[in-house]
């Protein structure tokens, strides 16, 4: 004798063997029932659209950089959410900040606090500067070179004493 949970189990195998027959048959098992959605991960296997480039004015820039600063400074947003807020990459962001930071850093002097801003550089100042800078450059690679040719030696003998 069978008891109810054999009974059922024989019952189930012919019905699982039929759904088989049907699937290799080329009757669709969900026949009259609406079709599936997709799933997120359907979803994300998918190649996304492509963005649309914009430009942005110097004004909406500012408005944008604005904006994110307020919610970063009021707190409880994360710098993604407040960029994805204004409707930006997060890389366009920071090319934003990179290319607005001159204006915003006042230009750091060795003059006293108390002297008048020194007036912008002219180009003919600009080069003297710079040929100024080379030549301490070169100076220094000079010194060091000096310095380590002396430290190399003084290792080279040191090796052969002990």
């Amino acid at each position: 004798m069978m008891g109810n949970d054999e009974q059922q189990l024989v019952s189930e195998v012919p019905q699982m063997s039929e759904s088989a027959d049907n699937t290799n048959a080329g009757q669709p098992d969900d026949a009259g029932r609406k079709p599936r959605k997709r799933t997120s991960k359907q979803a994300r296997t998918e190649e996304p659209a492509p963005r649309k480039i914009k430009r942005h004015t110097a004004a909406e820039r500012a408005e944008k950089l604005q904006r994110i600063e307020e919610a970063l400074a009021n707190g409880g947003v994360s710098l993604k959410a407040a960029v994805e807020a204004v409707g930006v990459s997060d890389q366009t962001y920071y090319q934003w900040k990179r290319a607005d930071k001159p204006a915003d850093v006042a230009p750091t002097s060795t003059a006293s606090p108390s002297s008048a801003p020194a007036a912008p550089p002219s180009l003919g100042n600009e080069l003297a500067e710079l040929i100024k800078l080379e030549e301490e450059n070169q100076r220094l690679r000079q010194l060091l070179g000096e310095k380590l040719r002396a430290e190399n030696a003084e290792l080279r003998r040191r090796l052969e004493m002990n």
